[in-house]
């Protein structure tokens, strides 16, 4: 069996694929063995996990988790600009890794969620907003609920159908019926 390894950099929101040969089915090593530049490869896994992602927006089963509903019940979950979204790419390739992730800085609080947290302002004495009675001098915010968007469950380990999907978009590269 193929086995996909997440490695998350929360930092920088990106999520690495390695393929672990140890753990793949002889026929596919033998075929992995045979081609010296596995970045195609890589390429088309990194490529469908990018298609995966982006579509997670729309597709509520292609995420780990529901979304909680919002609050206020505005706008849809992330997709006023869509700018998250639309950031999602192969940001990377080696000859044993693909690097996919966002350049958003919000990314991973949307993906993991957040702890509570206090806002304080940064340049005013007060913090004010539409709909408050006054101001304040800081906010207790009980924390983001985690949205995934990338199908990874917390553990590291991938949604089932997403390894499903990219695992056949390697077998037809090294079969060569399909540029992915």
């Amino acid at each position: 069996m193929l086995w996909l390894l997440f490695c998350g950099n929360i930092s920088r929101m990106q999520t690495r694929i390695s393929l672990s040969y140890d753990t793949i089915s002889p026929d596919l090593q033998k075929k992995l063995q045979q081609i010296s530049d596995q970045k195609a490869i890589l390429e088309a896994a990194g490529l469908q996990l990018v298609s995966w992602a982006q579509a997670a927006f729309e597709d509520p089963t292609k995420r780990p988790l529901p979304w909680p509903a919002r609050k206020s019940g505005s706008n849809p979950l992330l997709k006023k600009s869509r700018a998250l979204q639309q950031s999602i790419r192969v940001a990377s390739i080696s000859q044993d890794a693909v690097i996919v992730g966002t350049d958003r800085k919000y990314a991973a609080y949307h993906q993991w969620g957040t702890a509570p947290y206090v806002i304080r302002p940064r340049v005013k004495k007060a913090l004010f907003w539409n709909g408050a009675v006054h101001p304040v001098k800081k906010v207790n915010h009980p924390g983001l609920p985690a949205r995934p968007f990338l199908p990874f469950y917390q553990s590291g380990r991938i949604m089932p159908e997403a390894q499903r999907r990219v695992l056949n978009v390697i077998k037809r590269k090294l079969d060569g019926s399909g540029t992915a």
